[in-house]
């Protein structure tokens, strides 16, 4: 069965989650990106790609969602914005 892409209100709602999720990973940042779904990433020195792609995997399952995440170094990676908690009410 084909997940649902995640969009940026729910990207956003699980920032917390996704953020402890990175760190985890080796991951220092998480932006938004400009493509639906995605999340820029910056990797720690000596992390690789099955780091990016573990993290992929767990974000998945934790969300439910599809998520699509580049390395900030790849070719035509565009990060937006940070990923930041919606601010409640």
């Amino acid at each position: 069965m084909e997940l649902p892409s995640a969009d940026d209100r729910l990207l956003r709602e699980a920032a917390g989650l996704l953020a402890e999720l990175a760190s985890r990973h080796g991951i220092t940042a998480v932006q938004l990106g400009t493509d639906p779904a995605e999340l820029v990433v910056t990797l720690e020195e000596g992390r690789t790609y099955f780091d990016l792609a573990e993290f992929e995997a767990e974000a998945e399952a934790l969300l439910r969602h599809r998520v699509r995440v580049t390395s900030s170094g790849a070719p035509g990676a565009h990060p937006r914005e940070s990923l930041a908690p919606i601010p409640t009410a």
